[in-house]
């Protein structure tokens, strides 16, 4: 179960661009997710501090342990 999050402000915004691929621009920040929902879903929630339930956790977390390695 997806928490009730509060509206977007206005910089909040998601896009799925022409190759399937997500992008979050927040206005101060910028995520490229790929092409999995779920990395979107969890880049969202965990920028709201909002917990992010396993199935989306499973996919979620080794993208952006991948994405810190240098």
């Amino acid at each position: 179960m997806i928490p009730n999050l509060p509206a977007p402000e206005a910089s909040d915004t998601t896009s799925r661009s022409s190759d399937g691929t997500y992008t979050l621009d927040g206005g101060a920040s910028f995520t490229k997710c790929g092409h999995d929902a779920r990395v979107a879903i969890g880049a969202i929630l965990g920028a709201r501090d909002k917990p992010i339930p396993d199935w989306i956790e499973r996919v979620y977390r080794p993208h952006v342990q991948a994405g810190a390695t240098p």
